[in-house]
C-alpha cells in the first residue's frame, strides 16, 4: 500500500469520527432520551441505561430479568402447576376423627370434607375405626365402678363381644348393601367413599356407646342418639350415586344395614358364647 491510500485512509476515519460525535453530541442535548454508557454494552451482567444531561436517575437491567423475560409459556405453566401441588401438600387435611364430628355438626360440608380428603379406607379404619370400636369394648369396664359385684371375666367377655361386634358389623354392613342396593347404586356401594362412610356412621355409635358406658344416667337416650347418626346419613343423599327413583331406597337401606349390624353381630356371638 502506498503512502497516497494511507492518507485517504486517514480522511475517512477522521471524517467517521466526527460524524459519530456529532451524533452522540445530539442525542446526549436531545431531553427525555437516555444514552448507553460506555462499556455497558460489553457487559454480560447488567446493563445500565442513564439520562441524559447528568441525569441521576439510572436504569439496571441484570441478568436475572432478562431470563426471566424470556422464559417460555410452557415453562411458566410448568412452574405455576408445581406451586399449586405444593400448595396442595402443605395444606392440612382435616382427621378423621375431627370428619366425624363435623358429619354430626354439620353433615354436608362433613361429607365434603372425607371427599376431599382422598383418605384410604385402611387410613381410615387406622386412625378412626378401630380406635373407637377398642374405645366402645373398653368402656364396658365402667361396668366394675358401678356394680362392684360383677366377674371381671363376665366383663371381659362383653368387651370382646362389643369390639367384634364394631369390628365384624362394618363388613356386615357392606355384605348386606352388596346384596340389598338397587343395580344403580351397586357402583356406588363399591367406591371407597361408602366404605369410609360406613366406618365413619359405625364410629358415631360406638362413641355414642362409650359415652353412655360411662354415664348410665345417658341409656335411656341412647336409643335415640342413632337418630343422629341417621340424619348424618339422609344428608350425605346428594354424594350417593344412583337413580333419582331409586335414592330414597339407597338412603333407607343404607341406614339400616348400618345401625342393625353391629346389633346382629352382637346377637349372634351372644347366641353362641356359653352364658
Amino acid at each position: 500500500m502506498n503512502t497516497h491510500d494511507i492518507n485517504n485512509t486517514d480522511r475517512e476515519d477522521m471524517v467517521r469520527g466526527k460524524m459519530g460525535a456529532s451524533n452522540a453530541d445530539h442525542i446526549a442535548e436531545t431531553p427525555g432520551e437516555y444514552v448507553l454508557e460506555e462499556g455497558a454494552a460489553t457487559s454480560s451482567d447488567s446493563y445500565i441505561l442513564e439520562g441524559a444531561e447528568g441525569s441521576s436517575e439510572s436504569y439496571v437491567l441484570d441478568e436475572g430479568d432478562v431470563a426471566s423475560d424470556s422464559t417460555t409459556p410452557n415453562a411458566k405453566e410448568e412452574n405455576s402447576k408445581s406451586q399449586d401441588e405444593n400448595m396442595g401438600k402443605t395444606k392440612k387435611r382435616l382427621s378423621p376423627f375431627r370428619i366425624m364430628l363435623l358429619t354430626l355438626t354439620n353433615s354436608t360440608e362433613g361429607w365434603k370434607a372425607l371427599r376431599r380428603a382422598g383418605y384410604t379406607n385402611e387410613e381410615v379404619a387406622s386412625r378412626l375405626f378401630y380406635p373407637m370400636s377398642a374405645l366402645a369394648a373398653v368402656s364396658t369396664f365402667a361396668q366394675l365402678i358401678f356394680d362392684s359385684f360383677t366377674p371381671i371375666s363376665e366383663v371381659v367377655v362383653h368387651g370382646l363381644v362389643v369390639f367384634v361386634s364394631f369390628f365384624l358389623g362394618n363388613f356386615v354392613a357392606h355384605l348386606l348393601q352388596q346384596w340389598l342396593m338397587p343395580k344403580s347404586a351397586k357402583e356406588f356401594v363399591k367406591s371407597e367413599f361408602c366404605q369410609q362412610l360406613n366406618m365413619i356412621a359405625l364410629s358415631t355409635l360406638a362413641m355414642f356407646y362409650a359415652v353412655t358406658a360411662w354415664i348410665p344416667l345417658l341409656e335411656p337416650v341412647f336409643f335415640f342418639l342413632p337418630l343422629w347418626t341417621i340424619y348424618a346419613l339422609v344428608r350425605a343423599s346428594k354424594f350417593i350415586s344412583c337413580d333419582d327413583d331409586k335414592r330414597s331406597l339407597t338412603l333407607t337401606l343404607l341406614c339400616l344395614t348400618i345401625i342393625a349390624s353391629p346389633w346382629i353381630v352382637e346377637a349372634a356371638a351372644d347366641a353362641f358364647l356359653p352364658k
